[in-house]
């Protein structure tokens, strides 16, 4: 075989052109023979291999150390490949990384950009262990190119890798749930555990195997020794037999797993107390439970309240959610600024296991009241014997509102009138008066009439509220007082100031809607003059309240 690489001129033989070749044969003494037949045209091709080169740069979020680069949970892994062939830059060629500890290994590919780069990347060190498999120690990382075609004649390009060391290393510690156990017969158990501080590691230790052995310093005694293993969770259940109690030593071996672990609490010993004689002590008493609150609901209605008119309710429902019976307190401060407020049936009330009971928020507004939104702060607490009391506190608002103020004459129309106006003002004022004197003295001597039963059924709202025995004339009158629906406090009238007036024959003041009977049994009525009158029982004439 012949290397033939010029042409006969001594130029070079060029790729791809067509050249004939023939045999010539001379002998020793320089004589050829040219009598030969060529052969041809045949071309000549470039059929080495064309050698490729790569390099790694790795990149693990951590400075390395003696050329190795430390692998740990959340940091990525980066790695940047770069290839190339004689200098030139190879594109678009198909590279691979692996990373392989031990038996466990990985692989992700990547193409080289225009630079001839490729950077293949983990974003975190724990999406290779959870994908590959567990991977501690020493841990290699290696680029490869497998190898292609080069230039238009398709010269064969050969394969190239390079690599990288990096080393994966475990925190975990080692402890007991007690390391002073107290003993309650001839034998106790303890759980030892080994946990990661990267969870990610805990199945590392799953089957690892421990040392332990028992000993009593206080009676130089061995009392045994043996292994016991961890199961997936990183537990083990040692059994300490020996009444007298004494110590456990636990220990693992580092020495063959300090080239990946560093093991914090190793060795562990327990101590164990034996059974004490002395009796146990009486259980602690069961706390008292603590009541739930009391649930208030209200209508669901604008609860207004208007200046110098009849009270306005709003009405509420408790309902007890405990399995007791309880008390509850219906507390809150007085409303101010010319507003009265009571609860009905009272301040007080029982409800049984999921009862529910129906109370009503009386509001009236005086005259003079400062008209707005007002807010009653309630507290609701509640108490039952052997029960940790509790309390809750809702809000109602209402609106008081300004009385109607009537519209004046217009005021042209009053001075066109001038004399004549003030007359007629005058006649209609006097009519009036003496309309009044004639209802006044029309009731004072009407015959009285038998009360209908229905004539008193609004005083069914507040029964219960006021409770006591018919006062006898001239006692102090207490909660016997005229009632404008909920009614101003006045002082008691002096006897010798007590206008008596005679009873009708004909008593339309019980058709009044300002006539009542309060709960000490007297009568109120009021005139058309805003006057109030009472009568005590047993008697027959009517006295005019002063508020003096």
């Amino acid at each position: 075989l012949v290397n033939v690489s010029n042409l006969g001129d001594g130029s070079a033989i060029a790729d791809g052109s067509d050249v004939w070749a023939a045999v010539v044969s001379v002998d020793v003494s320089g004589n050829a023979w040219w009598n030969v037949t060529a052969t041809g045209p045949a071309q000549a091709h470039n059929n080495t291999v064309r050698p490729s080169e790569i390099s790694i740069d790795v990149s693990t979020g951590s400075v390395p150390v003696g050329g190795v680069h430390p692998l740990q949970s959340g940091s990525s892994v980066d790695v940047d490949v770069q290839l190339s062939s004689e200098g030139e830059l190879l594109i678009g060629r198909a590279v691979s990384v692996e990373i392989s500890a031990g038996t466990v290994s990985g692989t992700k590919m990547g193409v080289t950009d225009g630079s001839g780069r490729a950077i293949i990347s983990w974003a975190d060190w724990d999406d290779a262990l959870t994908t590959y498999g567990m991977m501690v120690g020493d841990v290699s990382i290696t680029a490869e190119y497998a190898g292609g075609i080069y230039g238009g004649d398709n010269q064969a390009l050969g394969s190239s890798s390079a690599g990288a060391s990096a080393h994966a290393r475990v925190d975990a510690t080692l402890s007991a749930d007690s390391t002073d156990v107290q003993m309650t017969g001839d034998s106790a158990d303890v759980t030892i555990r080994l946990l990661a501080a990267d969870s990610v590691y805990q199945p590392q230790f799953s089957g690892m195997e421990f040392d332990w052995s028992a000993r009593n310093d206080s009676e130089q005694t061995n009392i045994g020794s043996g292994t016991a293993t961890f199961n997936t969770d990183g537990l083990a259940i040692v059994t300490f037999d020996h009444a007298t109690g004494g110590q456990l030593d636990i220990s693992i071996d580092e020495v063959n797993l300090s080239g990946w672990l560093t093991l914090s609490g190793n060795p562990l010993t327990v101590e164990f107390r034996p059974p004490s004689s002395d009796p146990e002590p009486e259980p602690e008493p069961e706390p008292d439970p603590e009541l739930l609150p009391v649930n208030m609901t209200c209508e669901d209605t604008d609860w207004r309240v208007i200046e110098n008119e009849s009270s306005m309710t709003m009405e509420c429902e408790l309902l007890n959610l405990n399995p007791v019976r309880i008390s509850v307190g219906i507390d809150f401060a007085p409303p101010t600024e010319g507003v009265d407020m009571f609860v009905m049936p009272g301040n007080s009330v029982s409800l049984a296991a999921n009862e529910s009971k129906t109370i009503s928020f009386v509001a009236k507004a005086l005259v003079n009241a400062t008209p707005g939104p007002r807010t009653l702060v309630i507290t609701l607490p509640v108490n039952a014997g052997g029960w940790i009391s509790n309390s809750s506190i809702v809000e109602l608002d209402y609106l008081v509102i300004a009385a109607a103020t009537p519209i004046p004459p217009d005021q042209s129309t009053q001075q066109a009138g001038g004399i004549a106006g003030w007359m007629w003002g005058a006649i209609a004022g006097a009519l009036v008066l003496m309309a009044a004197l004639f209802l006044l003295i029309t009731r004072r001597r009407g015959a009285p009439e038998e009360e209908e039963p229905g004539d008193l059924d609004w005083m069914s709202a507040v029964e219960g509220e006021f409770e006591s025995a018919a006062p006898d004339r001239g006692a102090d009158l207490g909660l016997t007082r005229p009632l404008d629906d909920i009614m101003p406090t006045r002082a008691r009238p002096r006897d010798d100031e007590l206008e008596e007036v005679e009873r009708g024959e004909d008593e339309e003041y019980m058709d009044d809607e300002s006539y009542h009977v309060d709960a000490d049994g007297v009568e109120w009525w009021k005139d058309e003059e805003d006057v109030w009158w009472y009568r005590y029982p047993d008697e027959d004439d009517w006295a005019e309240y002063n508020d003096e």
